[in-house]
């Protein structure tokens, strides 16, 4: 039964359907991009992350995720501001709710910042294809490449079962996975913070339309 469903802006979250009345109601003028809600976060990391910047710290100048002829704050895309960078190389995540990584098949009971990236890029990318104005104008494999440079130094993740009932299978299903935080050090380029900022608000792995994959940074980005 649906009871509530909120609606993400950059003022918070705004509540837009009620079970109680079933009407569904979207303030005028609420619209507001996921490039939009990347910035805004990546904003609040950068406010934190300054506090702890020594005076001769260099800003990063890794190009950021775009998608072709994107404008800041008029495009769906994941582009963000170019003319600061978050200081640092480590990051610490919290996973919420089960999230289901399979590679081959097999659920895997971690994620090495590798898995993390190619399963934040093929979630993006096919929301991306099938409801943005443009794909991600990225590579891929440099990234993934790139990503393999950066390390679990680490984890504290453990095994959650959770089941649903199916009313189509008339069974119950088991969508277990992990939970927890896990640290990463290495050298995190902005193309890298965007994902893991648009991952925060989309989730990553299986089971994202229940609720699973839900995760959030902790801390780190020193």
């Amino acid at each position: 039964e649906l009871d509530e469903v909120t609606m993400v802006g950059l003022e918070g979250e705004k509540t837009i359907y009620f079970g109680a009345t079933q009407r569904i109601a979207t303030p005028a003028g609420s619209r507001t991009s996921l490039a939009d809600l990347i910035r805004s976060r990546l904003s609040e990391l950068r406010a934190a992350a300054s506090e702890l910047r020594t005076p001769n710290s260099e800003p990063r100048t890794h190009s950021s995720l775009r998608t072709p002829n994107s404008e800041p704050r008029t495009h769906s895309s994941l582009r963000t501001p170019h003319s600061e960078h978050l200081p640092g190389s480590s990051l610490r995540i919290a996973f919420l709710t089960p999230t289901r990584i399979r590679v081959d098949g097999d659920l895997q009971a971690g994620m090495s910042f590798e898995m993390l990236v190619r399963n934040l890029l093929r979630r993006i990318s096919l929301l991306c294809a099938v409801h943005g104005r443009a794909p991600l104008q990225l590579n891929y494999r440099e990234l993934i490449e790139f990503a393999g440079s950066v390390k679990t130094v680490s984890s504290q993740l453990r095994w959650c079962d959770w089941e649903r009932y199916s009313n189509r299978q008339q069974t119950k299903m088991k969508l277990g996975g992990f939970v927890g935080e896990i640290e990463y050090d290495g050298e995190i380029s902005d193309e890298f913070l965007s994902l893991i900022v648009a991952g925060e608000l989309l989730h990553v792995g299986g089971g994202t339309s229940f609720g699973l994959g839900r995760y959030e940074l902790t801390g780190g980005l020193l």
